[in-house]
């Protein structure tokens, strides 16, 4: 089995964006579902 190289700088840069851009899409996707679509839901 061989270990992948997640030291270099490099791949923590591109971990680093690929992390922030799935947090973005996760909270599109919360907020695209959560209660701010729901009219019904408004007081």
């Amino acid at each position: 089995m061989s270990t992948p190289d997640f030291a270099t700088a490099e791949n923590n840069q591109e971990l680093a964006q690929e992390v922030s851009c799935l947090k973005s899409l996760l909270t599109l996707m919360l907020q695209a579902m959560g209660p701010g679509r729901c009219r019904s839901c408004d007081p």
